[in-house]
């Protein structure tokens, strides 16, 4: 679903820098609500050269309230995916996959 749409973002991105060569492997995401929860994001990406992994891990507040807890998830996904987006186009090792 979100993953998805995560996944469409950086596809086009690299379609509209021209470099359809690279490719993306894979992309794993995983939450924990125990504890400080948190929202970790992992994504391969490769051209003909070489292959990168970035991960990302993101961390929010925790709720005892069920309904709470659904609610912060939710959100926080978003929010870790934007985080996410904005260390991997902030990588120097993204930017030279992309040449």
């Amino acid at each position: 679903m979100k993953t998805a749409l995560y996944r469409l973002k950086i596809r086009k991105l690299i379609q509209r820098i021209g470099c359809e060569r690279t490719a993306i492997d894979s992309i794993k995401t995983n939450f924990n609500t125990v504890g400080t929860a948190t929202w970790e994001y992992e994504m391969t990406l490769s051209n003909n050269n070489k292959s990168e992994t970035f991960s990302y891990k993101h961390e929010y507040g925790t709720y005892f309230v069920a309904a709470n807890v659904c609610n912060a998830t939710g959100q926080n996904f978003t929010r870790g995916i934007e985080a996410f987006l904005k260390s991997l186009y902030s990588d120097p090792r993204f930017l030279a996959l992309l040449q």
